[in-house]
């Protein structure tokens, strides 16, 4: 074998080797990025054939070629459970790894979104302004508020809970003068309110106070 032909049998050796799999010569020609040319590697493509360095499986027109493999000591059965256990390891690392990643990730996102020194500082600025329109707000209204006096106030409560009175109790008229003319007419409350005009407080959204007002002092 010539030295040129030696160059290119370490070469196809050497990568069939490296990846450990089944090729074509297509394959291994774009490979090694047409270092060789076609002839010359095919020719020893042969010769390691007849080596029996590598093996030869024909399919139909095509040719797959991968490294020899009996020459490779197979490990034992305590070998292959200490590489499977090693393995089962480091999946668990990459997976842990991966978290970690993802997290960080998620660190440098919410940082590049955060508001820088400059921008806290005018926002505490913008914050302080509106905190003073507030307080002058504020202050206006304490200053111009009316003051009510203790007996005006028990006497605005007393007449807001006569009217709650008065409100229930003409409600309940209005009831039951509406239950005898359904009873009179054979139609039902609401017919009947149509009938004569009424509006219930619940078709205007209003309702009279569940509980007696309080009257302050009492």
């Amino acid at each position: 074998m010539g030295k040129k032909e030696k160059e290119v049998e370490e070469a196809i050796f050497s990568y069939l080797e490296k990846h450990n799999r089944p090729f074509g010569i297509q394959n291994v020609i774009d490979g090694l990025q047409g270092a060789f040319k076609r002839a010359q590697i095919l020719k020893v493509f042969d010769a390691l054939v007849d080596s029996k360095r590598i093996t030869l499986k024909e399919f139909g027109k095509n040719k797959v070629y991968w490294l020899a493999q009996d020459d490779i000591e197979l490990p034992d059965e305590n070998e292959r459970r200490r590489i499977k256990d090693e393995t089962a390891e480091k999946r668990a690392s990459v997976s842990e790894l991966k978290n970690q990643l993802q997290t960080l990730q998620g660190d440098v996102s919410s940082l590049r979104n955060a508001l820088t020194d400059e921008q806290i500082a005018d926002r505490i600025a913008e914050l302080k302004k509106e905190n003073k329109v507030l307080q002058d707000r504020l202050d206006s209204l304490t200053k111009n508020a009316v003051k009510v006096s203790p007996e005006e106030r028990v006497r605005v409560e007393k007449a807001l809970v006569d009217l709650v009175k008065m409100w229930k109790k003409r409600k309940r008229v209005v009831a039951d003068v509406v239950d005898q003319m359904c009873e009179g007419m054979g139609k039902k409350p609401a017919e009947v309110n149509e009938m004569i005009g009424i509006e219930t407080d619940e078709e205007v959204g209003v309702a009279p106070p569940k509980k007696q007002p309080r009257i302050a002092g009492k």
